[in-house]
């Protein structure tokens, strides 16, 4: 079993392929959420990070890994209530980033 660093650095390098809007890859991204639900708490953390941190062109997708994460690993890890904490702040941050025009 891998320790809750090794998991949050898969689950970075993972989402660090992450370059366009790929229904495979957050599919992927999704399963790894699921795979590591023990993890749940640093798996948010690293999609948060990089939420804040990334390209404004993939802010956007970040939002998509964290709607498919929410709507498709329900039952365990608690998730969806990690991600209600801070899911506000998350999507003022990108919408304030992201050009809507």
């Amino acid at each position: 079993m891998v320790s809750a660093s090794e998991a949050a650095e898969e689950y970075r390098a993972v989402l660090s392929d992450l370059s366009r809007n790929d229904k495979t890859q957050i599919n992927l991204l999704t399963i790894l959420a699921e795979d590591y639900a023990s993890y749940s708490s640093e798996i948010v953390g690293v999609i948060e990070e990089t939420l804040y941190k990334c390209s404004v062109p993939l802010k956007i997708v970040m939002l998509y890994v964290i709607d498919s994460i929410v709507k498709n690993v329900q039952i365990t890890g608690g998730y969806r209530e990690l991600f209600a904490k801070k899911i506000v702040d998350m999507i003022v941050h990108v919408f304030k980033e992201v050009d809507i025009s």
